[in-house]
């Protein structure tokens, strides 16, 4: 649908608006823009690069977090250090806490990998929210009063960021290549 809509999306210096009233009959409103056409390539080309920059930055944070945990820790030894022995004495049930540690880093790692990438944006970003949903939790569940904002925040505010941006400025990302490809398929 994406796909579709980018496809029909009207030129970026004139908007058209549709407003239907009770009726049903269809009121057209049209916007003239005064960004120029140089003005408005430049700043999709600003969006492109800004995004392609925070998706590598959150990216990276999430997929080196990862790596460490796969490759040098393990997930067996994360899951066991940093969920079921520091949660042992909360009501979280033990056969909870090793699928959740254990998963963690894997889907750290390959979320934080599809996010550099911009494959599979959208499924990536729910995924590490979900991580930090996760993660907020556990350390609120040990200290009320935790402070979100030197570890959890940052990660927050850059993925929400790259998650919204919408995909048509997206353009530096394995996701618009894949779809370019599909719709000239489609055209041909």
């Amino acid at each position: 649908m994406q796909g579709a809509y980018a496809a029909l999306r009207p030129h970026p210096c004139r908007v058209v608006k549709r407003i239907s009233n009770r009726l049903g009959a269809l009121l057209v409103i049209e916007v003239q823009d005064t960004m120029t056409t140089n003005e408005t390539q430049s700043n999709a080309a600003g969006w492109a690069w800004a995004t392609f920059t925070v998706r590598w930055v959150v990216g990276l944070i999430f997929f080196m977090a990862g790596w460490w945990k796969c490759f040098d820790l393990g997930p067996i030894t994360h899951a066991q250090r940093m969920f079921v022995e520091s949660f042992a004495d909360t009501w979280i049930p033990t056969w909870l806490l090793w699928p959740i540690g254990t998963s963690i880093p894997v889907v750290e790692l390959v979320a934080g990998a599809a996010i550099c990438l911009g494959f599979r944006k959208r499924e990536a970003s729910v995924l590490l929210g979900l991580v930090l949903i996760v993660v907020t939790y556990g350390h609120l569940l040990h200290e009320p009063l935790f402070n979100v904002t030197g570890h959890i925040f940052p990660r927050l505010v850059l993925l929400v960021f790259a998650w919204v941006v919408p995909p048509h400025l997206d353009v530096i990302s394995v996701d618009h290549w894949l779809e370019k490809r599909r719709l000239s398929k489609q055209t041909a």
